[in-house]
């Protein structure tokens, strides 16, 4: 539900991407370090599995030009200066432009020729957050709602509860301007993770706030189009959602 939102409020809030400092020039996005953090960066957001090999491939061609489309760009398929300002804004900084090891490579070949391979983020261990609330679960992440699925999980609760953030990190939005949403907060986490807070009735910290798990950040309502008070929140690692219930300490 709220994959747009978050390409668009992390663009915002991590700031423009400082090219003559960290930027590489065109010439510079065409050598082999610059497609190598390129294709690790698509492949954290979910734009395929690309081994980070430094030369461009028709997957890595199809990657870029999904990540193009999506973020309104010119669709060519080739590293350019736009495409890796878009990718630094998002992950809040510049990408890793380390030279790939042998075994990065060799390990990347396996996955990919493995008939049963996860994906990226499905091979390496998930963190874990704590519970923003506790309250029972009105709609499951993946259930229809208003003819879309949710990404989330919403948790009745009574009016006023206190919504605690689930991890430390950076408020990356808190407003109401979401149609649908009410109150809401986004809150950027490291490793390219993000939480969504919605339906709050009071929000309680504000953009640029840093945050501290178990710190209280808003209280819960029905602000938004939900009839009853409930917390609606999601997990997303880069634009993928994860079900909550896979991160959430039991």
């Amino acid at each position: 539900m709220l994959k747009r939102t978050v390409i668009a409020v992390l663009t915002m809030a991590t700031g423009a991407f400082a090219q003559s400092e960290t930027g590489p020039s065109q010439a510079d996005v065409k050598s082999n370090r610059a497609i190598a953090a390129i294709q690790r960066a698509l492949t954290e957001y979910g734009y395929g599995q690309l081994k980070p090999t430094g030369t461009i491939g028709s997957d890595t061609i199809r990657a870029i030009q999904r990540f193009e489309r999506d973020h309104k760009l010119p669709v060519t398929g080739q590293p350019s200066t736009n495409l890796v300002k878009q990718l630094s804004d998002l992950m809040g900084g510049p990408l890793d432009y380390s030279e790939p090891s042998i075994q990065e490579s060799n390990a990347s070949s396996a996955s990919s020729n493995s008939p049963n391979h996860a994906s990226r983020s499905e091979s390496l261990a998930l963190p874990t957050f704590a519970w923003p609330v506790r309250g029972k679960i009105v709609t499951a992440f993946g259930a229809k709602m208003n003819g879309k699925a949710n990404d989330g999980i919403n948790l009745a609760v009574p009016e006023g509860t206190p919504i605690k953030v689930a991890e430390d990190g950076v408020v990356a939005y808190a407003g109401d301007e979401l149609k649908g949403y009410g109150n809401l907060i986004l809150v950027r986490h490291a490793n390219g993770y993000v939480t969504a807070y919605a339906h709050a009735s009071e929000l309680l910290v504000s953009r640029g706030n840093t945050v501290k798990r178990g710190q209280v950040i808003a209280k819960s309502g029905q602000s938004g189009e939900v009839g009853s008070p409930q917390l609606h929140f999601e997990v997303r690692k880069g634009l993928s959602a994860i079900d909550p219930l896979e991160v959430l300490l039991q």
